[in-house]
């Protein structure tokens, strides 16, 4: 029953946050449509765009 709840509270909030626009267009933790391997892409591409334009890009890892 718990598990139940739960879903439907989070379908509830994910469909306010939507609707008020409150979700940046980069927000990959949660979102079915986003994922980390979407955000390591996006990441590889701004990298290589940075580094064609031979522009410093600092890097930190993790």
């Amino acid at each position: 029953m718990g598990r139940v709840l739960e879903s439907i509270k989070a379908t509830h909030l994910i469909s306010h946050l939507k609707s008020q626009h409150l979700l940046g267009a980069r927000q990959f933790s949660f979102r079915r449509v986003s994922s980390a391997a979407k955000l390591s892409l996006l990441k590889s591409n701004q990298w290589s765009n940075t580094l064609d334009q031979k522009r410093p890009m600092p890097v930190q890892a993790i």
